[in-house]
């Protein structure tokens, strides 16, 4: 029986890489490097996160009028820099609009 964490996945919708999100973290702003109704991905230096901590600001979505908030709590800060979070609470406008924009590039087509 293979390992369960083969398996796993642990994330509920596919992260999106389209450059169009900036986040704006203790007044400094942060391009996303991938994100989903569920979460983000950004580098971050500006100090070190633990898993489970909290993390909240604002966020601008390129295809959006007005910025939203949202408030996470941290997944991981790894050593190269990459802070994943899992929102625990989004600006609706926000949630509906990545919900309409996923793209799966990994799904097959089929017809």
């Amino acid at each position: 029986m293979p390992p369960s964490h083969i398996n796993d996945n642990r994330r509920k919708y596919y992260r999106n890489s389209t450059q169009k999100v900036v986040l704006i973290i203790d007044n400094e702003p942060y391009l996303v490097k991938d994100w989903s109704p569920d979460g983000f991905s950004i580098f971050y230096d500006a100090k070190k996160f633990n898993s489970g901590d909290e993390v909240q600001g604002q966020i601008d979505v390129y295809d959006l009028e007005d910025m939203g908030e949202f408030t996470g709590t941290v997944v991981r800060h790894d050593d190269q820099n990459v802070l994943a979070v899992r929102f625990t609470n989004l600006s609706s406008h926000v949630f509906v609009n990545f919900c309409v924009n996923l793209v799966n590039t990994d799904a097959e087509i089929d017809n």
